[in-house]
């Protein structure tokens, strides 16, 4: 393919190059007369002061500090030639991405800052990416998605540098433009792919940002009202089909913050341009800060890794406008627990994100309502479990950082892609400690999920589809314990003989948090099979197995916490080991990882015509402080007695329909 040259345009003086948008507007006016003033998408030249004004204190001058900070490491980037892929992302694929970031970054910053240098930086960089490709380079590199991101970062890069660049700049960054909004809307109006206007495929991030780039190119433009309008269509169905009633996104975390990256400017261009509020009909949106609350580890700096989300939220400048929006003082404590000085302290700039991050802080300071104060949860009076719509749960027993925090899940996942066939999973964070963990993007399938093997087998899709689904058939309230059932039967394949794989899972808040898991798994035919329960922990963790005592116990590698897993049924006949991951691998996309570069597992084994496990997980600082844990009846019918503590004893009954939690004051010492 043929590369245009990089040769830098004619320079005009540099006093004209940063005078006012108005005069060079005037100047050139034959040129874009269709053009809106620039920059107008998400602010204007009048808009200037106010930010600056926003950056000098708070939260807002820590995250503008980390934002020139990095700034200041853009300018070491060459554009003789310009690197167009961004190291600690995947390559190619994020090249647009890796321009938006760097872009954006510079010219925040130099608008901000009144420093030139940033700014024409900036401009050599969206030149040379210019001269160096052009959008079939980005088809090749990731098909539409890349497209998507060229077309957001250039028609941003066009907006906030319009009064840096030379006409002849201008016309250049504009014929790209127009090619990129050309190419994506040629392709939706196939109706194929993300074409599509199904349920499943507005979902996706994909739909996001290949469309919100499309709608960015005819709103910078000021022409193409075609354009905008199928921009506008399928960005509202992402608004409206992402994510269940309650607020919980189908696709995890880090892919919200990808589709919010795009969707969220997008629909703030489209109000300042006059065009309507995409958001003013979308009631779940109020709703996403508290799903993100509800997954972020209870020291914060990293959420819940479920399915292919990352630990981190990535770019978060969507989540900013939805705080400011709805004023929402809880999630702005979340979203500082997360990325403040609190939280990671990068306000979400982590160069290492997957997604090359994009616009974070640029958008995280336009959208920062600095009149917005945090509001711990806490104080707010939220409630410490979160019960959500498609099948998860959330559970906590505060709001400290020793705080234990656990996650169910076993329901739908509208958008196909990113389903880990893990039903009836859990994680379970205390004391500090990663004790039950999922272990993300990577490895996938039950296997390496806190689930059930039956033979070897793990759940899967007889149609060879990636998907499968479980089903949540009950949640319960107790007061100070909170439950929830799930229904895994039709994820497990034909092979796997299961005619029923159901799951009840208690979490207790007490001075001492536990979990009661309750498993009932069977096979049609009446024979024997062998069924391995699991649990994958942090690999920094220790795990030490008490075979006589049928538990086992795992120390923490943070602060030397102990977690315990009794297990109250089977009593006899079970094996409890760790598994020896030495040499054991899986292929991903052409490589091969070692299962212990992400986890270590713990499997308890037994052969039975009908598997029944009850466990007790318990977390403490040292192990005399974990509970004493009493038992009576059979497996099908078993009542557990409990004391977390020296105030309380909770009794639990244990059927394979229910469980029944009572907590009950205790009148004398615990004689043990």
């Amino acid at each position: 393919m043929q590369r245009r040259s990089h040769r830098r345009s004619g320079a005009i003086p540099v006093a004209l190059r940063l005078g006012s948008t108005a005069l060079v507007c005037i100047l050139t006016w034959h040129a874009c007369a269709l053009e809106p003033a620039h920059p107008s998408l998400l602010f204007s030249d009048a808009d200037i002061p106010h930010l600056r004004e926003k950056v000098e204190s708070g939260w807002q001058k820590q995250a503008f500090d980390v934002m020139t900070e990095r700034a200041e490491g853009f300018l070491d980037v060459p554009t003789d030639p310009y690197p167009l892929h961004m190291r600690g992302t995947n390559g190619p694929a994020t090249t647009g991405r890796a321009l938006n970031n760097r872009v954006s970054t510079l010219a925040m910053t130099g608008l901000l800052t009144g420093s030139a240098q940033y700014r024409e930086h900036a401009v050599d960089m969206v030149i040379a990416a210019a001269h160096q490709s052009d959008v079939a380079d980005f088809v090749e590199w990731n098909g539409h998605l890349a497209v998507g991101d060229g077309a957001h970062a250039y028609a941003m890069a066009y907006d906030w540098l319009w009064a840096d660049m030379t006409e002849d700049e201008r016309s250049l960054v504009r014929e790209e433009i127009t090619a990129f909004g050309q190419w994506i809307y040629d392709y939706s109006r196939k109706g194929r792919d993300f074409g599509l206007f199904t349920p499943n495929r507005l979902s996706c991030n994909h739909n996001a940002v290949v469309h919100a780039g499309l709608g960015f190119c005819a709103l910078v433009l000021g022409e193409h009202g075609e354009w905008l309008k199928q921009a506008e269509k399928y960005v509202k169905g992402y608004l409206q089909y992402a994510r269940d009633e309650t607020g919980y996104n189908y696709e995890g975390i880090g892919y919200y913050a990808y589709g919010s990256w795009a969707a969220i400017p997008f629909g703030v261009a489209l109000k300042r341009a006059g065009k309507g509020d995409i958001f003013r009909e979308m009631d779940t949106l109020r709703l996403i800060p508290h799903y993100v609350l509800r997954q972020i580890l209870p020291w914060g700096s990293h959420v819940v890794t479920m399915n292919d989300s990352p630990p981190r939220l990535g770019s978060s400048g969507g989540l900013m406008y939805l705080l400011s929006r709805y004023q929402d003082r809880v999630g702005l404590w979340g979203w500082l627990r997360l990325y403040g000085a609190e939280g990671s302290g990068s306000f979400g700039a982590d160069p290492r994100g997957y997604l090359g991050d994009a616009a974070s802080v640029p958008y995280t300071l336009l959208f920062a309502d600095p009149s917005l104060k945090p509001l711990p949860p806490q104080e707010a009076n939220l409630p410490l479990h979160a019960f959500f719509g498609s099948g998860r749960a959330s559970f906590r027993s505060g709001w400290g950082d020793l705080d234990a925090l656990a996650t169910f899940t076993c329901g739908f996942d509208r958008h196909r892609g990113h389903n880990h066939r893990d039903e009836n999973s859990f994680t379970f964070f205390a004391r500090g400690e990663s004790f039950a963990i999922d272990p993300g993007y990577e490895p996938r399938g039950t296997r390496s999920h806190n689930s059930v093997l039956v033979d070897g087998m793990g759940q899967a899709s007889d149609k060879g589809e990636y998907d499968v689904y479980g089903r949540t058939e009950r949640v319960r309230e107790f007061g100070t314990a909170w439950s929830i059932a799930g229904d895994a039967t039709d994820a497990f394949p034909e092979q796997a003989r299961v005619s029923r794989a159901r799951r009840q899972f208690l979490f207790v808040k007490a001075g001492t948090p536990y979990l009661v898991i309750a498993d009932e798994l069977t096979t049609p035919t009446g024979g024997d099979a062998e069924y391995a329960w699991l649990l994958h922990t942090a690999r920094g963790n220790t795990i030490r197995v008490e075979q006589e005592r049928n538990s086992a116990f795992i120390e923490g590698s943070r602060r030397k916490a102990i977690c315990m897993v009794r297990f109250i049924c089977p009593q006899e006949g079970l094996q409890i080991t760790e598994t020896d991951l030495a040499g054991e691998t899986f292929e991903r996309r052409g490589r091969t990882y070692r299962y212990d570069r992400f986890f270590r597992e713990l499997r308890a084994v037994y052969r039975t015509d009908k598997a029944r496990f009850i466990a007790v997980l318990a977390a403490a600082d040292k192990q005399e402080d974990l509970p004493r844990v009493r038992w009576e009846g059979s497996p099908s019918d078993m009542y557990l007695e409990v004391r977390p503590s020296a105030e309380h004893t909770d009794r639990i009954h244990i059927t394979c329909q229910s469980i029944q939690f009572e907590r009950h004051v205790n009148e004398s010492p615990d004689p043990h």
